[in-house]
């Protein structure tokens, strides 16, 4: 993965059940009208899209120096990490999830007010 900072898009499955992108996202992550992208399914409702050159490259560059045998338990060993991590992560994501629905709205709000404060809004 490139060294961007983590940016968080808005997605809405349309019409014939297509993921509909907004200029904004494709301009984030330098995708073209045309571009093929490869879903990974990570878990309930979570899905990894990445471009066919990225992998190849990813593939290409953990193969450099060594056979080809090694290349791919290396590619195998790390995606095998990112999904692990991935799934911890979704994991907290559901607990806080789980932890905010229990809390008093007024606590909520005052939580949210305080994020937005902290990021400038």
């Amino acid at each position: 993965m490139s060294s961007t900072s983590l940016r968080s898009f808005k997605l809405e499955i349309g019409g014939k059940n297509r993921a509909l992108f907004t200029a904004d996202l494709r301009s984030a992550a330098s995708l073209e009208m045309g571009d093929e992208l490869v879903a990974h399914v990570l878990g309930k409702g979570v899905v990894l899209l990445e471009t066919k050159e990225v992998i190849r490259d990813r593939v290409r560059a953990n193969a450099q120096g060594g056979s080809k045998i090694n290349g791919a338990s290396l590619i195998r060993a790390g995606r095998i990490e990112d999904l692990e991590a991935t799934a911890k992560s979704w994991a907290r994501k559901d607990q806080l999830a789980a932890e905010a629905e229990n809390r008093p709205r007024a606590e909520s709000d005052a939580i949210g007010l305080e994020m937005l404060r902290e990021i400038g809004l």
